[in-house]
């Protein structure tokens, strides 16, 4: 469910249409931090419901680079779609995204292992 969230209002945060206002440098800066929250929130609930640290190293490593590739067409299609509500497709965005879902991929892992270690979660 709370990857759903995040889901959910990545899109209605991404998909608003343009004010028409000018793009001050401290929103730009401010864009692509949101880019990067978004999608590190994303990726973390997504490892968390995925319950990815019951599985082998291997397949541990397989779910962390699926999360970053969906992710990333994910990211691209919002990209995509902004052009149809008058705001314009940035690669600044989807580079943004990247580096938020890899932050939340190793934030999930780190809290796990973390947890592992202080036995407050099995193996």
């Amino acid at each position: 469910m709370p990857t759903a969230i995040c889901i959910v209002g990545t899109l209605v945060l991404t998909l608003m249409p343009s004010s028409g206002s000018s793009q001050l440098p401290e929103i730009f800066l401010l864009d692509k931090v949101a880019h990067v929250v978004l999608f590190a929130s994303i990726a973390f609930s997504l490892f968390i419901d995925l319950r990815a640290r019951r599985y082998s190293t291997q397949f541990v490593i397989l779910i962390s680079t699926a999360i970053v590739v969906v992710g990333t067409l994910f990211g691209m299609l919002i990209e995509y779609l902004q052009t149809f509500t008058g705001r314009t497709a940035s690669l600044g965005d989807v580079a943004a995204d990247v580096i938020g879902l890899l932050l939340g991929v190793l934030t999930a892992l780190i809290v796990y292992v973390e947890l592992q270690r202080r036995n407050l979660i099995e193996s």
